[in-house]
């Protein structure tokens, strides 16, 4: 009996999500015995995910607390001041975790979503699978537990991404352009080949606007111009290629550079470094 294979069709999203590096580590599963509290208005974000029970979230910018009692992943993208109170004679099962964007994508990504996020789990069947198997590691005691639990949060975030999307979410940046099928078809392009060569005139036939009416959509809605997107893409490749060991004259050429001294150029423009200072703090 043969069997016919279909082709999985692209969507704009994935891409993005491909190549966005997001790093996620549970420092703590169980309950929190006190206040915890969060001051800090810069540095990476979190999520606290409520798996049972009740907590209160009081934010700096809000004079009363919220009453947190069903399960509800509670996202901080970006670094926001906030607290945790346990409720008095309840019990409660929270599991959070820092967020470490690894490249542009993934700050770019966590910067057009709200802050906080508040989604219960009763609006995103998926999530609540997922906040399943993270309960189960979190209370695993087998080896490799510590891996899964990380493995699993990455998983919820990425879902919450998702389902901010699909319920259009987003209010600016690399998100909110993927809801423009027009602009998402420019970035999904260029974040799956950076290394060809974008001109703005390119981009807006490829999204079939005119070059000015694309440049101005583009960076009214990602807040960077269409150039200094590809750039940035363009870089991140350059950084994890480094990273490998591959050598500036070699990277340069696989992410779209004529010379390593044009490479070097935008290296610095964006980073502060030389390319090689990078590579030597990896290797």
């Amino acid at each position: 009996m043969s069997t016919k294979s279909c082709p999985i069709e692209s969507d704009a999203i994935s891409p993005v999500l491909q190549v966005l590096k997001l790093d996620v580590q549970v420092y703590h599963s169980g309950e929190i015995c006190r206040t915890a509290s969060y001051p800090d208005r810069v540095g990476p974000g979190l999520f606290h995910f409520l798996i049972r029970g009740s907590i209160r979230l009081q934010l700096a910018d809000q004079p009363e607390p919220r009453l947190i009692d069903e399960p509800t992943l509670i996202g901080f993208p970006y670094a926001c001041p906030h607290r945790l109170d346990p409720v008095p004679g309840q019990t409660h099962h929270l599991v959070c975790a820092r967020l470490q964007p690894g490249n542009e994508t993934a700050r770019a990504v966590l910067r057009a979503l709200p802050n906080p996020l508040l989604l219960p789990l009763r609006e995103a069947r998926e999530m609540a699978l997922i906040g399943e198997l993270l309960l189960g590691e979190a209370a695993s005691e087998r080896q490799g537990s510590l891996a899964g639990r990380d493995l699993y949060a990455r998983a919820l975030m990425l879902a919450a991404i998702r389902h901010a999307l699909d319920q259009q979410q987003a209010q600016s940046g690399i998100l909110r352009a993927m809801q423009d099928p027009r602009i998402a078809r420019v970035l999904s392009a260029v974040l799956s080949a950076p290394q060809s060569s974008w001109s703005v005139a390119g981009m807006a036939g490829l999204a079939g606007m005119s070059r000015s009416g694309f440049a101005a959509a583009f960076t009214a809605v990602t807040g960077v111009t269409p150039q200094a997107f590809v750039t940035s893409v363009r870089i991140d490749l350059a950084a994890e290629l480094m990273a490998r060991g591959h050598s500036v004259k070699q990277v340069a050429r696989e992410v779209g550079y004529a010379s390593a001294s044009t490479f070097g150029r935008a290296y610095r423009a964006v980073t502060g470094r030389a390319p090689s200072a990078g590579r030597s703090e990896r290797s």
